[in-house]
């Protein structure tokens, strides 16, 4: 079969669980043509996948908030010209001969699919915020509002199916077309032996203005900080160790690391979770899905989190304190989502392309976790 594969080209985490899936469908023998921009594009074309070129629709941040505007305006260019790209990844889509798209939050070929007559199954983290039920604060209710909006606007072709990973089970607003499962993790994630070494992993995906949280760390001097995301020849304290963006010496980091602190992006934190490493982290401000994300990691027990405001020295100080506590929630981990994503698209294509209307499974339940 030939399936297509959209993916965000908005940080790692959308590339990270595409290639897990993608990956096991092409050992199974399908044919996968990828579409992708930003970090996406460069993860991809790095690793030799055939892969369609978009332009990516990207946040801009500065100490760890979004700036709307400054968004508004780098995004405007890419969708004024959005229609000759749309059509562009419409006839790569009839050259290629997909059967169907895998659309990881990706705008252009979703519409594509929807011009060629492609059926879509939308797999993202993101779709929680508008399929599922969950009490919002109502201090976050129009930041929530305009999130959901922005989701529906980017996913808004009709999909056969939606699957949604999660580490939290919630109710269901379309039990019939929507699926939640465990988190999916890539392979070289599941390869990992997870050991405690002294060192805590830093990330922040976006930098720039947030040097402060630097020098807060140099004042923890007996821990050392192995840090992600930050230029490495900016001066630190003796404890820090700034580390360039690369897979296997993160992955080693993560894996013998005691605790991590980062953004809240959805895969890292799945990622931290599956090796027993607690978290703190620290949402971009403005971008309700890692508030959301952080509410949900706080609620389990398994972290801490630092919710519309920066990080101050006593936040981290109680972090590190209570580090047994949050090991002992984590636990055993839990089973990733990989195998069942395959499953639900197995029992999808065997049905064919068929009609867009009724139920897409027969399964009793929307959520695995039921």
């Amino acid at each position: 079969m030939r399936i297509a594969y959209g993916i965000s080209g908005e940080g790692r985490g959308h590339t990270s669980r595409a290639l897990a899936i993608a990956e096991a469908l092409e050992a199974q023998g399908h044919e996968v043509l990828y579409v992708a921009g930003g970090t996406a594009y460069e993860i991809l074309t790095q690793l030799r996948k055939p892969v369609l070129r978009v332009p990516a629709l990207e946040h801009v941040l500065c100490d760890n908030r979004i700036l709307l505007w400054r968004t508004a305006r780098h995004n405007l260019p890419h969708l004024l010209r959005a229609r000759r790209w749309i059509e562009a990844v419409a006839r790569a889509l009839e050259e290629f001969g997909a059967e169907w798209l895998i659309n990881d939050f990706e705008y252009y070929s979703a519409r594509a699919a929807r011009l060629t007559g492609v059926p879509v199954v939308n797999l993202n983290h993101q779709q929680i915020l508008t399929e599922t039920r969950y009490p919002i604060p109502w201090r976050y209710l129009s930041d929530a509002w305009l999130v959901r909006l922005i989701v529906r606007w980017i996913t808004a072709p009709p999909s056969r199916l939606t699957i949604i990973p999660s580490f939290l089970s919630l109710p269901l607003r379309r039990p019939d077309r929507v699926r939640l499962v465990p988190p999916v993790l890539r392979s070289a994630v599941l390869e990992q032996d997870p050991g405690e070494g002294e060192h805590v992993l830093v990330y922040l995906n976006r930098s720039h203005g947030a040097e402060g949280l630097l020098g807060m760390l140099s004042r923890f001097a007996p821990v050392p900080f192995r840090v992600y995301g930050f230029p490495t020849l900016i001066p630190v304290g003796r404890n820090i160790v700034l580390r360039p963006l690369g897979l296997g010496h993160f992955l080693r980091d993560l894996a013998s690391a005691r605790a991590v602190i980062a953004t809240a992006g959805f895969t890292l934190i799945s990622e931290a979770l599956y090796l027993g490493k607690p978290l703190l982290v620290l949402p971009n401000r403005g971008i309700f899905e890692q508030t959301f994300n952080a509410w949900c990691l706080q609620k389990s027990g398994q972290g801490m989190a630092v919710i519309g405001r920066a990080p101050r020295m006593e936040d981290i100080a109680s972090f590190l304190e209570c580090l047994p506590l949050y090991r002992r929630a984590i636990g055993s981990g839990f089973e990733p989502g990989n195998g069942t994503v395959l499953q639900l698209l197995e029992a999808l294509w065997r049905q064919g392309r068929g009609t867009t209307r009724g139920r897409v499974l027969f399964a009793e339940s929307g959520s695995v976790y039921s």
